[in-house]
């Protein structure tokens, strides 16, 4: 990434998430896949796009770092599911 911005946004896109949780792109998509990351929800028009709640990354970085004693990441996928 070029200029570092002022504040990150709720909705991130792929290379924002992945900056954001200090990982590459390619390297954050399989973790995505293999469940270390919270699924992106679809946001826009027709197909939509990715983008990741920044909310849930800090949540599930709590949870992997061991700040957060009562991981709640089924919690949040739960919620996911029944958001669409």
């Amino acid at each position: 990434m070029g200029k570092p911005i002022p504040s990150w946004p709720r909705g991130l896109s792929s290379p924002l998430a992945a900056a954001y949780v200090g990982e590459g792109e390619t390297t954050f998509r399989a973790s995505v896949k293999k469940g270390k990351w919270p699924p992106p929800r679809k946001i826009g028009a027709k197909d939509g796009k990715d983008i990741w709640d920044r909310h849930l990354l800090d949540q599930t970085y709590d949870e992997i770092s061991g700040l957060d004693p009562a991981p709640r990441r089924i919690d949040i996928k739960e919620r996911l599911k029944k958001c669409g």
